[in-house]
């Protein structure tokens, strides 16, 4: 989840970097706190074992120290940072390339007021009516793609309510159908065809509806679909062998009607030049390329394998790292005899007991593999 931060942070500010480390909402903390319980409590878990189940067993103490030192020391073989850099590289590039890919309706406003204009009064009005309908249908191709791809947009015009009543009715309907036509082999053809495309909760008319329905809609353009429009729209649905379920409104059609009407406005006069004419075509091809591109990076992902070996390599290593920094007898009697000098036998007694300690400490939990959890885990 990507939030707003920057505006609450500020470099002058004292210990900016603490606010900045434990902030909460969208960070690697909230991200990764349930994996990192489950990481410690099984690191405390193989640490008891160790320290308490397998203290009478010498020769599987002896076991479990070798496995330690195997692990600690092929654990690096694999060169994980290089692997996690090109795999969060591409990753980050394809994230930002499609923030720069969507497309702003602003631009498209800003060019069709300046260049779709007339003196005489009756044209004016035309004119404005084109500018609000070519801005109607820039507006419903933004929305009828973002649609698809984003889960805030359907729930921003209730594409994801639940409506039982009309499914259980599509059901029985649905099953009459089906015994209708049982045993004709066409009809088995094209079923598995449907079957392939995804199905949406709501009909491609009732989606149109809401977002018909939708106040802003209705505040600014009181419509964004017309009835002439969504037979248009049904049209396309028959040609393409569709549900009313698996339909989905092409975006791009709405563009295509948008260059028709700056064509009109050229044979009317209302544009006045034919470079400008090119210009508007041009840039409404750009905002259907733009919104192109934003579907094909949704649509076509990072291929699988990458993702499978970077998810796989980081887990495996975390796994390892689960055994391989285990605090074994000849590390901890290299701790202890590490204390610092004292100069009376009080102070070196009490000096071995915080250095026992601390060592114990370090025993049950794992501060170094917390580090490589948080460093390693957080970039997949």
């Amino acid at each position: 989840m990507v939030v707003s931060y920057a505006s609450k942070i500020y470099t002058k500010d004292r210990l900016f970097f603490l606010k900045l480390l434990f902030r909460w909402t969208g960070s690697v903390w909230e991200m990764l706190w349930v994996d990192y319980i489950f990481f410690v409590t099984a690191y405390v878990i193989l640490a008891v074992i160790y320290h308490q189940a397998l203290a009478n067993h010498e020769h599987r103490m002896i076991t479990f120290e070798a496995v330690v030192r195997w692990l600690s020391k092929i654990r690096t073989s694999v060169p994980l940072s290089f692997m996690l850099g090109f795999f969060v590289s591409t990753v980050f590039s394809r994230w930002w390339s499609t923030c720069m890919a969507i497309p702003w309706l602003s631009s498209m406003s800003f060019y069709t007021q300046a260049l779709v204009e007339s003196t005489h009064p009756v044209k004016s009005d035309i004119a404005r009516k084109i500018r609000i309908t070519i801005l109607r249908y820039s507006n419903l191709s933004w929305i009828l793609m973002m649609a698809t791809i984003s889960q805030q947009i359907k729930d921003r015009f209730g594409f994801n309510q639940p409506l039982k009543a009309k499914k259980s009715s599509q059901d029985r309907s649905a099953g009459t159908t089906a015994a209708a036509t049982a045993g004709t082999g066409n009809d088995s053809t094209d079923g598995n065809k449907n079957s392939k495309k995804p199905e949406f909760e709501l009909t491609w008319r009732e989606r149109l509806d809401l977002i018909n329905l939708d106040e802003k809609v209705r505040k600014h353009f009181g419509r964004l679909v017309t009835a002439e429009e969504v037979e248009t729209f049904a049209r396309s649905a028959e040609l393409s062998q569709s549900t009313d379920l698996t339909y989905s409104p092409e975006y791009w059609l709405p563009l295509a009607w948008a260059t028709r009407l700056i064509k009109r406005s050229r044979m009317l006069g209302l544009i006045a030049e034919e470079r400008e004419l090119l210009f508007l075509v041009e840039m409404i091809n750009k905002f259907r390329g733009d919104l192109g591109t934003v579907w094909s990076y949704t649509e076509f992902n990072v291929p699988l394998v990458y993702t499978q070996v970077a998810v796989a390599a980081v887990y495996l290593f975390l796994f390892s790292t689960l055994l391989s920094t285990q605090l074994i007898r000849p590390e901890m009697v290299r701790q202890v005899t590490m204390a610092p000098a004292a100069e009376s036998i009080n102070e070196t007694q009490s000096s071995v007991i915080d250095t026992v300690l601390g060592v114990e400490l370090l025993a049950y939990f794992p501060i170094l593999g917390s580090l490589e959890f948080i460093f390693y885990l957080g970039e997949v």
